[in-house]
């Protein structure tokens, strides 16, 4: 007969092998207490008296001074400790802190001002610059223009403020400058000496001015200047160029107003994030107490809008408006007509107290002449950009001679552009737009070759 072994035993051997199975449990290390500061972890649950709630509110001097130093609990007195220490500690962290000393940055800017058109000839300058940190900066050229056998130069300081987005800034300068439209971003001097394609219109200028800017935001500045400027005439100096004959700069610049202007400007440039809006716009007043010959004020709104189509193509539109109002000398009447707003048009043909363009263009992102096949074509990389123009002024206003008024009445012009990208240092792209108007008027196709800088 069987011996029936009872139910306490078997719980008894139940509960010995799960004891046995179970892994050792080491026994729980001793925690180190420090007064203040130390390097031991601190156990679970110790935070009874929101001790990690009271070192969070230490100075960041004090930190930083500590620098590898961890900071962990204590159960006493830990309130009036830290409060010691962040007396004593932001005085402490001042005087060992090193201080960095003034560094003076000097840096030379070699052929800054040099250029080629048909006032100055070669001009041949070179620039320095200092930087005293973040405190001050100034920045001083000049050149040499062989044709007109006179020295030209400019200046500019500018300084921060103890309130990091206000600046202040002054600027001289002494030079042949050119006004009107047809300027932009693009080097002139490579064709104006190859080619005698000197498109632009020039005047002297001799001009200063001083004032602040302000940054209210990453991608906004508006800036406060008082300005004086003397402007004359400047008379051609060098029909010299390489190719070509009756090119534009055998001609003479055209007749300006010798006057003096005094004014209070107020600018203003905004960009939207990746820069698909960009805006810019002036205004000015002119003349009364300001002094100066000119008693007027002026008014100028400029916006650009790229988005991207499709696949890398990108839509560009352009429109610009200006307002003179009073005595404006003729320099500063507002034009239509050539490179800059009005393209297939002669330079300065209209002109009005107001005017209003736009531009459209659409660059295409794909290789058209690739998909031809041919072995030499498809290598050349070409970018086709269609392009159109329109404008149109309004108000009589004394203008140069050969400029008329359209009275409300538009004008528009039709173009391509071919592209080829450079990617070089400081070339960015060649192109060349043929650009037609569409009114009938005189010429025919209108060429125009530039070289682009690369944009940043």
């Amino acid at each position: 007969m069987r011996a029936r072994i009872p139910a306490w035993v078997w719980l008894a051997v139940a509960i010995l092998a799960a004891a046995a199975s179970a892994p050792a449990q080491p026994p729980a290390k001793p925690a180190r207490v420090v007064p203040w500061r130390g390097t031991a972890p601190a156990p679970q649950g110790a935070d009874t008296l929101d001790v990690r709630d009271i070192l969070a509110r230490r100075s960041a001097r004090l930190d930083s001074l500590l620098n590898s130093e961890t900071a962990v609990y204590d159960t006493t007195g830990i309130d009036s400790l830290v409060g010691a220490l962040d007396r004593g500690g932001a005085a402490v962290a001042e005087r060992v802190k090193p201080h960095t000393p003034l560094k003076l940055h000097v840096s030379l800017r070699p052929l800054t001002m040099t250029t080629y058109d048909r006032v100055n000839g070669l001009r041949l300058g070179s620039g320095v610059g200092a930087r005293a940190g973040r405190i001050a900066a100034i920045n001083a050229d000049a050149a040499y223009a062989f044709a007109r056998e006179r020295w030209s130069g400019a200046a500019e300081f500018s300084s921060d403020t103890p309130w990091k987005r206000l600046g202040v800034a002054a600027h001289w300068a002494d030079r042949i400058a050119p006004f009107g439209p047809n300027q932009g971003a693009y080097f002139t001097s490579f064709m104006a000496l190859i080619a005698g394609q000197d498109r632009q219109d020039y005047l002297h200028e001799n001009t200063w001015d001083a004032g602040l800017s302000l940054r209210p935001a990453r991608r906004s500045v508006l800036g406060l200047r008082y300005s004086m400027r003397h402007e004359s005439n400047a008379n051609a100096e060098t029909d010299f160029h390489f190719f070509g004959s009756n090119t534009p700069i055998s001609q003479p610049n055209p007749q300006v107003e010798t006057r003096i202007t005094r004014a209070l400007v107020l600018d203003g440039e905004w960009s939207s994030r990746h820069r698909l809006i960009h805006t810019e716009a002036e205004a000015g007043i002119a003349g009364g107490t300001l002094g100066g010959q000119f008693t007027g004020a002026w008014q100028a709104v400029e916006v650009r809008y790229a988005p991207p189509i499709g696949k890398g193509d990108l839509l560009i539109l352009e429109t610009k408006f200006q307002n003179v109002a009073g005595a404006a000398p003729t320099q500063a009447v507002s034009y239509l007509g050539g490179d800059g707003n009005l393209r297939g048009y002669e330079r300065l043909e209209f002109a009005g107290r107001q005017a209003l363009s736009v531009r459209a263009e659409y660059e295409v992102a794909s290789d058209l002449l690739a998909r031809s096949g041919l072995p030499i074509v498809r290598r050349l990389h070409l970018q086709f950009i269609p392009f159109a123009d329109a404008g149109t002024t309004w108000g009589n206003a004394a203008s140069i001679d050969g400029s008329s008024a359209l009275d409300g009445a538009w004008k528009s012009s039709l173009g391509i552009g071919i592209q080829r990208h450079l990617y070089y240092p400081v070339f960015g792209a060649v192109r060349l737009d043929v650009s037609r108007r569409t009114d009938g008027g005189p010429g025919g196709a209108s060429l125009w070759f530039r070289i682009m800088p690369l944009e940043p």
